[in-house]
């Protein structure tokens, strides 16, 4: 059954959130795209001739919108879609009322999810949705925080994610843009750490969604001065380009990137797990 054969007055009251890269506005070659959808809750069924539920209608739209996403084309899928980053991951629905996700938001979500939060952004649908997504994204983000135990819990996910990507053969940690101590990943932790500390003083820095417009935030309220600002954001800027590179000409070596420097910022601010030599 279409969503499209189910009109409904309840109609437009989905909405499209980016998260990731595509949230950052950040989006590489090789870049999936991260998607959360989030609708209206309310009362009632659809009044087509198959009735359903709000939560099954708005279902079977966002399912609609992903078969258009991931279409194959003669030069392969239009994208890949990645939706994980709902409420609960995998064992969520894909579709999330604004109300649940309000309340998971704040009284569930993992140090990890709210990372991934400070990189959300309304993309499209009901403006509605975005203007509360909105609001409770700032009521999340802008909550009282513990520096050390904020600190302790990113260290402990970016050593987590460093075993295991050394576990995996395919991924060479020490070239590898990404990976690399003091590479994007790092950087991005570190801005992420960085809005997070200071969201409840100075709410402005949640509107930068992307990593460098984070930093350029962090460094106006005086959490990086300006030598850490000028190591991360250079670094994170010749990182990409070589990403985009290697995607483009895989065969091809590039010149050598030096990410000492913001390996030093990490290790500063989060400990060993991204230290240089």
């Amino acid at each position: 059954a279409d969503a499209d054969h189910e009109a409904t007055d309840f109609q437009g009251a989905l909405a499209v959130i980016g998260y990731g890269s595509l949230g950052a506005g950040e989006l590489g070659y090789d870049s999936d795209l991260d998607i959360v959808f989030l609708f209206e809750s309310q009362v009632g069924e659809s009044d087509g001739p198959r009735p359903l539920p709000v939560e099954r209608y708005y279902a079977r739209l966002a399912q609609r919108v992903l078969s258009f996403l991931t279409v194959m084309t003669p030069s392969g899928r239009l994208y890949d879609v990645d939706t994980r980053l709902r409420p609960n991951g995998r064992a969520g629905s894909l579709v999330s009322s604004i109300t649940a996700f309000r309340e998971y938001q704040l009284n569930e979500a993992w140090t990890w999810e709210l990372q991934a939060l400070t990189r959300a952004r309304y993309l499209a649908g009901s403006h509605d949705v975005a203007v509360q997504f909105n609001r409770i994204r700032q009521e999340v983000l802008c909550r009282e925080r513990d520096e050390a135990a904020l600190a302790a819990d990113l260290r402990d996910m970016r050593e987590k994610m460093s075993r295991e990507h050394e576990a995996n053969a395919h991924i060479d940690r020490a070239l590898s843009p990404k990976h690399r101590p003091g590479g994007l990943i790092d950087i991005e932790f570190i801005a992420q750490q960085g809005v997070l500390a200071t969201a409840r003083l100075y709410p402005r820095v949640i509107q930068a969604t992307g990593t460098l417009a984070q930093l350029r935030e962090l460094e106006s309220v005086a959490w990086i001065d300006a030598g850490e600002y000028a190591a991360l954001t250079t670094t994170a800027e010749q990182l990409r380009q070589a990403r985009m590179m290697k995607t483009l000409a895989p065969r091809e070596t590039g010149p050598e990137i030096d990410t000492r420097a913001a390996a030093r910022v990490f290790a500063a601010r989060l400990g060993k797990s991204g230290d240089a030599e």
